[in-house]
């Protein structure tokens, strides 16, 4: 007979599921309190973010305005409100349209970001940097996001 999964060992290790159980400001300000690694790297700990992938950060943080090398304990009492907002969005919203991604929001980073071959320049009048942040390429947008 096989383990449960609340008795699986990498299954332990997750954090709180954001659709589940999405952040509070409060909750998110206690975990990010004094966090020296980019906000793009925390939001990829499944131990502190189960279920935020890759795509999922850069859309947050597009959304919520903040730069993806940003140290987690660096954000204000209101980037981490609006932070909270824009996670809750944006998961509730890949879920609500069962991860189609035809039918994710047309101002949203994703189709922008992995559009043709490599994705769009711009998005917004805006340009596009692709970089690696936490070990991950990074999508974001220096023009709107600090």
């Amino acid at each position: 007979m096989g383990e449960s999964p609340a008795s699986d060992k990498q299954i332990s290790r997750l954090g709180p599921d954001v659709f589940l159980s999405p952040p509070t400001p409060a909750g998110l300000a206690s975990t990010l309190r004094d966090r020296k690694a980019p906000i793009k790297a925390l939001l990829l700990d499944q131990s502190l973010f189960a279920g935020v992938g890759n795509w999922i950060a850069d859309e947050v943080l597009y959304h919520a305005g903040i730069a993806p090398a940003r140290l987690g304990g660096t954000l204000s009492v209101d980037e981490i409100a609006k932070l909270c907002e824009t996670l809750r969005f944006v998961v509730e919203t890949a879920v609500e349209v069962g991860a189609d991604a035809e039918k994710y929001p047309e101002n949203w980073l994703f189709s922008a970001r992995w559009g043709g071959s490599k994705g769009a320049e711009i998005i917004d009048g805006s340009r596009i940097v692709r970089e690696t942040i936490g070990g991950r390429t990074t999508a974001w947008v220096p023009d709107r996001q600090s």
